[in-house]
């Protein structure tokens, strides 16, 4: 998504961009923002929003965490383990296998952050199971400082939205950003 708002950046440098980076959700109308991303299932509103992209997440731990349990070899094994808790996610994981079956995980763990980076690297440290965005953990495991588990198991994409104050004009330049984003 970065990427994509650089793209936008150099197709339009006249416009000014003031971006605020968080993991909470910020009340859009009382903070004054013409535009927020938001990452996860969307909550009622009177936002309108609008479905931008999905990021794509592994399930990961620290090889670490096998030196006393074995690796798990199905689903039912990740029972087992602790977990690294993003706040702002559900308790519960759907993974997919390559097969098509489907199976949903509650995720139980003691350490909770809100920040994603965090969690990942707690994870790094050995902390617990974490499903962090693949593109945060891809040289992680690439360097074997972490390793996926059961990669023929797929964790479910969350969506990112685009959302933003209905009061916001077709011709303003929060909508110009978002139809560059879709």
């Amino acid at each position: 998504m970065n990427q994509q708002i650089a793209e936008f950046h150099k197709a339009y440098p006249d416009i000014e961009l003031s971006i605020h980076f968080s993991d909470s959700r910020d009340d859009l109308i009382a903070e004054g923002f013409d535009l927020a991303l938001r990452v996860g299932a969307m909550e009622d509103s009177s936002l309108k929003a609008k479905k931008v992209a999905q990021i794509f997440r592994k399930l990961v731990a620290a090889p670490s965490l096998f030196d006393a349990i074995a690796y798990p070899k199905s689903p039912d094994e990740l029972k087992k383990f602790s977990w690294v808790q993003l706040n702002q996610l559900s308790r519960k994981r759907t993974i997919t296998h390559v097969s098509g079956e489907k199976q949903t995980l509650k995720t139980l763990g003691k350490l909770c952050v809100d920040n994603v980076e965090a969690m990942c690297q707690f994870c790094v440290a050995g902390l617990g199971l974490a499903t962090p965005p693949d593109y945060l953990v891809e040289h992680y495991i690439k360097d074997r400082t972490l390793v996926e588990l059961l990669p023929d198991w797929q964790v479910e994409p969350i969506p990112v939205y685009a959302v933003w104050p209905q009061n916001i004009s077709d011709s303003s330049n929060a909508k110009r950003l978002i139809n560059f984003l879709n």
